[in-house]
């Protein structure tokens, strides 16, 4: 079956799985991991807050997961997008969707992506996460 070899139906079934792990792990109240970072410096790191996000998502509270890391939400959002138009396009026998910039749009594609991260940094720090 050539679906189960598409990249975007692999990462959606990962991702899949990933969600069934986390929901079972906060369900049986196993601990949740620690922030070495935030241990080591007092701030947040980039990824501050996803726990309680993938809980939150998990609980179908979506606004609230979004409050609590936009740019790990966002990521989630767009990375299953990806993976469900891939996989869409596959079964359509259409090729998958590339997430590589042009070339012409690397430079740029760097720099937004770093002031993404700098503004969620931000914003989780202003927060107290």
């Amino acid at each position: 079956m050539r679906l189960a070899r598409e990249p975007g139906g692999i990462v959606l079934a990962a991702m899949a799985l990933l969600l069934v792990l986390c929901a079972a792990w906060l369900r049986l109240g196993l601990p949740v991991p620690g922030c070495t970072f935030k241990a080591w410096s007092g701030l947040p790191c980039a990824t501050c807050g996803t726990t309680r996000l993938i809980a939150a998502l998990v609980a179908g509270r979506l606004v609230e997961a979004l409050t609590w890391n936009p740019l790990v939400f966002c990521a989630i959002a767009l990375t299953s997008a990806w993976g469900t138009l891939s996989a869409v396009r596959s079964a359509l026998g259409l090729p998958p969707l590339s997430l590589a910039p042009a070339p012409r749009h690397r430079g740029l594609s760097i720099v937004l992506l770093a002031l993404a991260v700098i503004a969620n940094w931000i914003y989780l720090v202003l927060l107290g996460i």
